[in-house]
């Protein structure tokens, strides 16, 4: 979307209203909450590659007045965007985040702050590592491979020179 609005403005010199209002990036989420008829609240974050980490910082707080869908992507971007920002391939995550133990949940995480000079974590499976290193949203990786395992794990994410983000998974 946001490569047609580009190519309009560079070219045509006018913007369809439609492609406008969908280039935000809290459209997929205004639509989801339109088609499911959900009046609760939503929040976007966008932080170029450290959006995994913020969002999950935030869904966190979020989570303790109650259950928050936590949802991020990314996808490769089309010419001439794709040579400013390489993305090798499309991957999305979603976690449940709740407060109150359920009957379902995989695990249990426990979200702070790290010390700056922490290095940040990577999938302890080697063919996870293409997804994780050519995708921004795949910094979760990590965490989803420790619930999927049922491992208790110390996850890393790196917040760009500022305190990570730490994450202590443990099975139910």
């Amino acid at each position: 979307m946001i490569h047609a609005l580009l190519e309009a403005v560079t070219t045509e010199g006018q913007v369809s209203p439609t492609h406008f209002h969908n280039s935000v990036h809290n459209a997929p989420a205004g639509y989801w909450a339109i088609a499911m008829k959900s009046h609760q609240p939503s929040l976007s974050v966008a932080a170029f590659d450290v959006t995994a980490a913020a969002a999950l910082a935030t869904a966190t707080v979020q989570a303790k007045e109650g259950p928050v869908l936590l949802c991020v992507y990314d996808a490769p971007l089309p010419a001439p965007l794709g040579a400013v920002r390489t993305i090798a391939l499309p991957f999305g995550a979603a976690l449940v985040l709740s407060a109150t133990p359920g009957a379902a949940d995989l695990g249990q995480i426990s979200v702070t702050f790290g010390a700056r000079d922490e290095v940040a974590s990577a999938p302890l499976a080697a063919e996870l590592l293409p997804v994780f290193e050519g995708n921004p949203a795949a910094r979760l990786v990590p965490i989803l491979e420790a619930l999927a395992r049922r491992q208790k794990r110390r996850v890393v994410l790196d917040w760009d020179g500022a305190a990570p983000v730490v994450v202590e998974v443990a099975p139910c």
